[in-house]
């Protein structure tokens, strides 16, 4: 009786210890897709303004970047409790021919379909 009564708290113990492990829902070289904009600019994700785009002797279609495979190349927690991830476009171009990376807001970006995580599925048919 003692030894099954010390058996189901160490089993309740250990459930207990791995239900409370930190998961990420992105991790550093993870895929995710560029929806589209809520409005006629992106708010979570931090492109460069259109004025800037333009300055260096770029068009600024945003329209064209939509469904874009993007890598995450890394993430930050912040202290209060936002992850922001810098993202590369998978194909190895730039944004508008002068930005390498951007930023973005993971979780406000991901709520207003500015990003999307794909499927697993989806990803093994392309990768077959």
């Amino acid at each position: 009786m003692k030894k099954s009564l010390i058996l189901l708290f160490s089993l309740i113990f250990t459930g207990i210890v791995y239900s409370q492990e930190n998961t990420q829902m992105v991790e550093k070289g993870d895929i995710v897709i560029l929806g589209n904009s809520s409005g006629s600019l992106y708010q979570h994700v931090d492109f460069p303004r259109k004025n800037f785009i333009m300055k260096r002797g770029s068009i600024a279609n945003f329209h064209e970047l939509v469904g874009e495979n993007l890598i995450v190349e890394s993430v930050n927690n912040t202290k209060d409790g936002k992850t922001d991830v810098t993202l590369r476009r998978n194909n190895g171009l730039n944004f508008f021919r002068f930005y390498p990376t951007v930023n973005a807001n993971l979780e406000m970006a991901l709520a207003n379909g500015e990003l999307k995580i794909p499927q697993d599925d989806k990803i093994d048919s392309i990768a077959k």
